[in-house]
């Protein structure tokens, strides 16, 4: 049973360092979103040819994906990328909040 303990303890010992360590890493990824805000936007979402366009009007940033769901997730890592890089200058400059999506009526001929 002593020989069992003695081979056990530098597994367990491992064990320890590895799950403080995945601790360690989480805890500095959880601190790196805990101050993240999040933010409601646009997306309009087309038909173009054999796939789809999404596009965010408050940004005028685009993706595309052979779904729906492809292009709203492509749009919303584009969106992701674009306010992890670029400074808050271009951000207020680009972002526009006053954005309406409406239908209107026309006469056609």
């Amino acid at each position: 049973m002593n020989n069992t303990s003695s081979r056990l303890r530098p597994r367990i010992a491992l064990r320890k360092v590895l799950k403080g360590r995945m601790l360690d890493c989480l805890g500095r990824f959880l601190g790196r979103y805990d101050m993240a805000q999040n933010r409601q936007l646009t997306a309009i979402i087309k038909r173009e040819g054999d796939g789809y366009v999404a596009l965010c009007p408050e940004l005028d940033i685009a993706s595309q994906g052979a779904s729906i769901e492809l292009a709203r997730s492509n749009l919303k890592e584009a969106l992701e990328l674009f306010f992890e890089s670029a400074d808050p200058a271009e951000i207020k400059t680009r972002l526009h909040d006053d954005v309406f999506v409406t239908r209107v009526e026309v006469a056609i001929g």
